[in-house]
């Protein structure tokens, strides 16, 4: 499926992954203005936080994931606020 032209929108790190740091930046890339939700899930799909964003006129925005009260573990960060939103992979070790 071609979701160009959706209202979608891109999520990406500011750092390394494996995550070693006591936090970590999430850059959301989307339509301008736009507001949503990134949440962060452990493998058995429980969402372990959620973090509010507000994209800028050029459609960007960066917030702060605090891993450190989280186990080592594989986790998934996903934009739950448009169509076709990215989903990835992240690695927590402690």
């Amino acid at each position: 499926m071609d979701c160009t032209g959706l209202n979608s929108t891109r999520i990406s790190l500011g750092g390394c992954n494996p995550i070693t740091e006591k936090s970590i930046q999430v850059m959301i890339d989307g339509p301008p203005y736009s507001q949503g939700v990134i949440s962060i899930y452990d493998l058995s799909g429980r969402v372990v936080g959620r973090i509010p964003y507000k994209t800028e006129q050029d459609g960007n925005a960066s917030c702060t994931w605090t891993v450190s009260d989280l186990s080592s573990g594989i986790y998934y960060v996903q934009d739950n606020s448009s169509v076709a939103g990215d989903i990835i992979g992240v690695t927590v070790l402690r």
